[in-house]
């Protein structure tokens, strides 16, 4: 799926973009930035990083990526992407990045919907079951990703946006009611001190 989700968005975008897919995607194309120097990772993605799967939003401020224009696309079905990280990263994205990073849905889509080969067997149990199909996604992704690269929010995206903001306005007013620390309010920890940990959300 991967490559034919460059080969769509390829003969539209004029730049440099890059992909990832997963925490551990994104992990490695960070290490690889890293390694490469402020220059090559500005030429390698200077026109934008795309994302699936992955949610690097709430930490990109103090990335070697902070200052890339960001989509970042997670199904519906994703069961390693959580739809509360997701409205995290969706409220925190406007307000932090300035408007740089945005996240979106993909209704039905899995974690593992966007895998080119087979699932390693620990994804497989983790995730959730698709209720879409793989076309449908690749559908969904593709004219999500090539309007986005072309620069500015046409019908497709916004229909998407539009969409994603109210599957998250609700999970988000959950954690603003009950306290998050990651969108900047006390978080509240009846078990404190007896179990310390407190929750990433």
């Amino acid at each position: 799926m991967t490559k034919a989700l460059e080969s769509s968005v390829g003969s539209v975008g004029s730049g440099e973009f890059c992909f990832a897919h997963s925490a551990t995607g994104l992990a490695r194309l960070e290490e690889y930035l890293r390694g490469s120097g402020s220059t090559a990772a500005q030429k390698a993605c200077g026109e934008g990083l795309l994302l699936y799967g992955a949610l690097p939003l709430t930490t990109l401020s103090s990335s070697s990526l902070s200052y890339l224009r960001t989509l970042a696309i997670v199904g519906t079905r994703d069961g390693l992407v959580g739809p509360m990280s997701v409205a995290m990263a969706s409220k925190r994205a406007a307000g932090e990045r300035g408007g740089m990073g945005s996240v979106v849905f993909l209704e039905g889509a899995s974690h593992t919907s966007l895998f080119d080969k087979n699932v390693p067997g620990l994804l497989s149990k983790l995730d959730f079951l698709p209720s879409s199909s793989r076309e449908e996604v690749l559908v969904q992704l593709t004219s999500v990703a090539r309007e986005w690269v072309r620069g500015s929010r046409g019908p497709v995206l916004q229909r998407f946006a539009d969409r994603s903001a109210q599957i998250a306005a609700p999970l988000v007013k959950a954690l603003e009611l009950e306290g998050s620390s990651a969108l900047g309010n006390p978080a509240c920890n009846s078990d404190f001190p007896t179990n310390p940990v407190q929750p990433s959300f």
